[in-house]
């Protein structure tokens, strides 16, 4: 892929909307095969959350992804490549209110500066939530301020390498009985998989449907 534009990243998600029901989670990438009522029980007790994919525009106009490293200590996905995000709170008025406020409590990124472009449907993850991605652009460079509590590092990643489909690594998994593709990336000492991964991978995927 070549150089990523602020313009050809609005281009491609000016049709994708916040989702109308945030639990209606999406199946397993090529998950074969799906029983109809696989999605309908992981649906019972579900929690609703919010990840921002923060894409961190530079001084010349490039694109950085901004990722963060998960806490060694914590119960779920410690030590994991992650999106800043977490659970909907009552005081969230949408998803993208929870993404923002998320990423000012876990890396100070300033909401002012953020500027939602597009979602992902929502994906089922491992811990029980309904997981939206919010799309972003963000006006850098920023100012990281890490609660450190939770995250232990944060990096950013060239959007065009991250999004480059010949670095991702594709398996095929079983998991209670459903057979999925899952994807890992290496970046230098990183190693990005599960929850995080998926979500990169779709953004590819809708880049390259839209030819960019």
């Amino acid at each position: 892929m070549n150089t990523l534009t602020e313009q050809q990243l609005r281009a491609a998600f000016s049709d994708h909307r916040s989702p109308p029901d945030p639990f209606d989670i999406v199946a397993p990438d090529n998950a074969t095969p799906f029983p109809d009522d696989w999605l309908a029980d992981k649906r019972e007790g579900l929690r609703g959350a919010a990840i921002l994919v923060p894409f961190v525009r530079d001084a010349d106009g490039g694109l950085h992804v901004l990722l963060t490293q998960r806490a060694a200590h914590l119960k779920h996905h410690a030590g994991q490549v992650s999106f800043p995000g977490g659970a909907r709170e009552p005081g969230d008025t949408s998803l993208a209110d929870t993404a923002i406020r998320e990423a000012a409590e876990e890396v100070g990124l300033a909401s002012g500066r953020t500027d939602v472009v597009g979602y992902l449907r929502p994906q089922w993850t491992i811990s029980n939530y309904a997981m939206t991605p919010v799309i972003a652009i963000v006006d850098g460079p920023v100012d990281l301020t890490l609660q450190e509590s939770e995250v232990a590092d944060a990096f950013q990643v060239p959007a065009e390498v991250l999004l480059d489909r010949r670095r991702h690594r594709i398996e095929r998994r079983t998991f209670q009985s459903i057979e999925f593709d899952t994807v890992e990336i290496l970046w230098r000492e990183r190693r990005i998989w599960g929850a995080t991964a998926t979500v990169i991978s779709r953004i590819t995927k809708i880049m390259e449907n839209n030819e960019l």
